[in-house]
């Protein structure tokens, strides 16, 4: 719940009452989820990707997000860092929803982890799916050591990567066509 409540002030004080795009995980256009001092996200279990089905789960979900979904090309989406990243599934009633990985990389003159390939099926977003994805990608880098996360996010997602932590760089390109903001979230060690 606290999470919930966070994230909806956070936006409504960026946002003001403009409820464009805002992350359906904590606010829907017309109202917050939050009910009763009751956050209304749907819990999801995330474990980390250790077997190849879990991996077969992953690479479904990110076909049907970015390649099919958002026309990714397939040699884009399989760009051969699934082998250095740790990977994670999202689970609800058994079902495999979500994934994202993380990896390292250098960037600004340091070893930094890159947050990537965050994918919420269709029929399970608008649920804080995305949010609990992000958090537990974040706690997971953090128990590896990694205080500061970069992210090349869509640029149409900027505020909802804001509300999580991140700023952005003043970066911005497109990658297969979609425009993209270079986003850095920087902790204390």
């Amino acid at each position: 719940m606290a999470l919930c409540k966070r994230v909806c002030e956070r936006l409504r004080r960026r946002r003001g009452s403009s409820a464009e795009h805002l992350p359906a995980a904590c606010v829907s256009p017309t109202a917050c989820l939050l009910r009763k001092d009751r956050c209304l996200m749907a819990s999801m279990n995330v474990t980390p990707v250790r077997r190849d089905a879990d991996w077969e789960k992953a690479r479904a979900i990110r076909t049907q997000v970015f390649v099919e979904e958002q026309e990714c090309p397939p040699d884009e989406e399989w760009d051969g860092h699934d082998a250095t990243s740790r990977h994670v599934l999202g689970w609800v009633d058994g079902e495999a929803v979500a994934t994202a990985r993380w990896r390292t990389v250098a960037y600004d003159e340091e070893i930094v982890a890159k947050l990537e390939r965050f994918a919420v099926l269709d029929g399970h977003r608008g649920r804080g799916h995305g949010t609990q994805l992000v958090r537990t990608v974040l706690d997971d880098a953090r128990r590896a050591g990694f205080d500061t996360f970069l992210v090349h996010a869509q640029a149409h997602l900027r505020d909802w990567y804001e509300a999580l932590g991140f700023e952005s760089t003043g970066r911005t390109f497109e990658e297969v066509g979609i425009p993209h903001v270079e986003m850095v979230r920087r902790e204390d060690p």
